[in-house]
């Protein structure tokens, strides 16, 4: 005679399985308290999708106003200077209509190796992201372009930025000794001479390499200025490439409202 079946047989042998658990079954309490649990899961989630909307409408707002304040005709000079004369007041480049200058911010190393060689700067020995910049002789800036992977030449984002439809052959730029974009740009440059090989410079070229750097030094300023900027002061996460362009172009413009004036000679011409 056979042994009667244990219990697990004979659960085993009921057919049915446990993982088909009803929920039917469990405390009402306990289901209600889930689906509370996930409905507000969701509301949270919607809530956070439509607060992103909203700020990355207002940057986007707050960008467009800002640009239109500034960015004008002639790089915005006559939106923030009474006319040509009070540039030449003050230096003896009176034709110059921006300042250029390229600035990289360092931001995260991709994973991939071919990002990787794209954004590397062997300039910054790091990952960067570069941009140029325009301001005023008296100081504002006036010009953004968008940021460019590191690796990027001058010639190369000053052609692809849209600086050189803005200018014209009666018009003059000034930009540093190594920017050599000569024979793309459609207007006169100024640049500090090159010794080219010789012993020493003349006193005349002495004289104009002082001269282009006492006003060549405010665009420098103007990029610390924008540096200082909590968001690039550090590495720039990979996080926050989809909206950094924007960032960047109201942090630049932002420069013109939050400090004083750069070129104090202006200032101070303005004040009587």
């Amino acid at each position: 005679m056979l042994p009667p079946p244990e219990d697990d047989q004979a659960e085993d042998d009921s057919g049915e399985d446990p993982m088909d658990y009803d929920v039917s079954r469990s405390d009402p309490g306990f289901i209600d308290s889930v689906l509370e649990e996930n409905t507000s899961l969701r509301f949270d989630i919607d809530s956070v999708r439509l607060e992103n909307s909203s700020l990355q409408e207002e940057r986007d707002a707050l960008r467009r106003q800002v640009e239109s304040l500034t960015l004008g005709q002639r790089f915005g000079i006559r939106c923030l200077i009474g006319s040509d004369d009070d540039i030449g007041h003050y230096t003896s480049y009176a034709d110059t209509v921006v300042i250029l200058d390229c600035t990289e911010l360092h931001c995260q190393c991709p994973s991939d190796p071919v990002l990787q060689n794209e954004v590397y700067s062997h300039y910054k020995s790091h990952c960067t992201l570069k941009g140029l910049i325009g301001i005023a002789p008296h100081g504002p800036v006036t010009f953004i372009s968008q940021l460019y992977a590191g690796s990027i030449s001058d010639k190369q984002i000053t052609m692809q930025s849209g600086v050189l439809d803005l200018l014209r052959p009666g018009m003059a730029v000034m930009v540093d000794r190594g920017f050599l974009i000569d024979d793309v740009v459609p207007c006169k440059i100024y640049r500090p001479p090159f010794l080219g090989g010789r012993p020493q410079m003349s006193g005349s070229e002495v004289k104009e390499t002082q001269a282009i750097a006492s006003l060549r030094v405010h665009v420098e300023r103007s990029i610390r200025r924008v540096k200082e900027h909590k968001i690039f002061s550090s590495e720039i996460p990979l996080s926050l490439f989809g909206s950094i362009n924007q960032l960047y172009t109201v942090a630049c413009l932002l420069t013109n409202f939050e400090h004083l004036h750069l070129v104090k000679a202006w200032a101070k011409r303005h004040e009587v």
